[in-house]
């Protein structure tokens, strides 16, 4: 039996974990010997100066938080970064404020996102192009109040790597009949937030009850209407609690040969 992607470019719906047989696993982390741009060296410094004392305690559980992703002693992750073990507790305490360089080397060395080190908002590794034109992107196993503004590290099942896609995507897993044959049960979407919501195209939204939706837009008689592909469900009005998160530009779908 042999399993492979097919890509379908688009003309209660809930988000379920992915098996891991079926869909291949791309290393999260990435180690950059990339140099930073002196605009990237002021940036990250402007950044650090505004640490309060309470974003100082979070960002010390975020570096632990990397720390143990790795399986390193407190002793071994120290020396990685060129500091002494004393200082890294005092760090993960809260106790003491670590550098714009100190942040910097983190980041490089262990391909963590700097936004995410810093304020939390973002995944905890940077989307990123790998060389050959494929673009990394979470695949998340559910949709968190904060989507897409904030992802925690916790929501993201794996990093998927697609070729030809834009760069601030994310995946999720369909689970569902509304949008058959378009979209399966079982099928990846790739949701790009952001994007212009015109007539016809397939959003993902959140209703009233904050449940993560899948439908198709539409404008009938000057009023934005949500419909399923599938015949059987009657399509339905958005209220004023309709949160459009992003709009769906590609399918991958396991088929088996």
């Amino acid at each position: 039996m042999i399993s492979s992607f097919q890509v379908h470019p688009l003309e209660t719906d809930h988000v379920k974990a992915v098996n891991p047989r079926y869909y291949r696993h791309r290393s999260y982390y990435h180690h950059s010997n990339t140099r930073t741009s002196t605009k990237q060296r002021i940036m990250h410094k402007e950044i650090s100066l505004f640490i309060t004392n309470k974003e100082g305690s979070q960002l010390g559980q975020r570096i632990r938080q990397v720390r143990l992703s790795r399986k390193l002693t407190q002793q071994a992750f120290a020396r990685s970064l060129g500091i002494v073990q004393g200082f890294l507790c005092g760090i993960e305490r809260g106790k003491k404020i670590p550098s714009d360089t100190l942040l910097i080397a983190l980041s490089h060395l262990y391909g963590i996102n700097m936004e995410w080190l810093v304020s939390g908002k973002g995944p905890m590794a940077p989307v990123r192009e790998t060389d050959n034109g494929q673009v990394h992107f979470p695949l998340l196993k559910r949709t968190p109040d904060t989507f897409p503004d904030q992802i925690d590290n916790n929501d993201i099942e794996t990093i998927l790597a697609f070729p030809n896609l834009p760069k601030g995507c994310f995946g999720l897993v369909y689970s569902g009949e509304f949008m058959a044959p378009t979209i399966r049960d079982g099928d990846i979407i790739v949701i790009k937030p952001g994007e212009p919501v015109l007539h016809g195209v397939v959003v993902l939204f959140k209703n009233r009850w904050g449940e993560p939706v899948l439908r198709r837009y539409r404008i009938k008689d000057n009023e934005a209407h949500f419909s399923a592909d599938n015949s059987l469900y009657a399509s339905f009005k958005p209220d004023a609690s309709t949160l459009i998160i992003g709009v769906v530009i590609a399918v991958w779908r396991n088929i088996r040969i």
